[in-house]
């Protein structure tokens, strides 16, 4: 038994993803956003990649493990406060409450590789998120938007294709 920010949880079991075509175009993305970021990496002002968590309903499940997270579906289930990206949490429990009860009342919750590079704080009215510097570039953007940059808790990824792998499936009532 484990306590996902004061709701009780018994974890059934996780499971290892393994979906290999998934997995390499993930990898080849990290390797391009860690060219494009290699120096805000490595001052300390952009984040490579995060593991963090993903709730979602049943239905979802088997398309994320074979096909990756769908930014097509961003906003319709859940609202994009954030910016319309594929939403993600640091804390198991800000996701918790997404991981909607199957009819055995089983909840399953991704914990997942995701990719951020340069995040911004994120707006409803974002398809994207901004361009960095227009003085500098017309279309370099920040990679993902967040709640707060200082110290974030929600994370807002995959406006392009491939920044998140679903890494392990828990399953959980």
């Amino acid at each position: 038994k484990s306590t996902l920010l004061g709701k009780s949880a018994t974890v059934q079991k996780i499971e290892r993803i393994e979906s290999p075509d998934l997995y390499q175009q993930y990898v080849q993305t990290r390797e391009l956003l860690h060219k494009k970021r290699a120096k805000e990496i490595d001052a300390g002002t952009a984040t490579l990649e995060l593991d963090l968590y993903h709730g979602t309903g049943e239905e979802a499940i088997h398309h994320v493990i074979d096909k990756g997270f769908n930014r097509s579906y961003a906003g319709l289930a859940v609202g994009k406060l954030y910016g319309a990206g594929v939403y993600f949490a640091r804390e198991s429990g800000v996701s918790h409450p997404y991981a909607r009860a199957s009819s055995i009342r089983e909840r399953k919750m991704f914990l997942c590789n995701v990719l951020m590079g340069l995040s911004v704080v994120g707006s409803e009215a974002m398809l994207e998120p901004p361009i960095i510097d227009t003085s500098k570039s017309k279309t370099d953007r920040y990679d993902s938007t967040v709640d707060n940059v200082t110290n974030p808790r929600i994370f807002v990824s995959c406006y392009r294709d491939n920044m998140a792998y679903p890494a392990y499936l828990i399953t959980f009532i």
